[in-house]
């Protein structure tokens, strides 16, 4: 069950532009896996500063992997 409904569908939403956008030849597949890997790395600091609550990271890191499945 989604517990997260607004990231989740975000998400989903990202996902469905981005495959948009990798289509029309705008980005590459690899471009996007570029600046997700970018975002994760991103939050993996917000985790080890204390910036971004557990659960908080937990919903946003699952939120950003739902975007490498397309």
């Amino acid at each position: 069950m989604i517990t997260g409904g607004t990231a989740y569908g975000t998400g989903l939403a990202l996902k469905h532009i981005l495959a948009l956008l990798e289509h029309k030849g705008v980005v590459t597949q690899g471009e996007v896996v570029k600046a997700l890997d970018g975002a994760l790395a991103e939050l993996d600091e917000l985790r080890r500063n204390g910036t971004i609550a557990p659960d908080a990271g937990a919903a946003a890191g699952r939120a950003i992997g739902l975007l490498y499945l397309r």
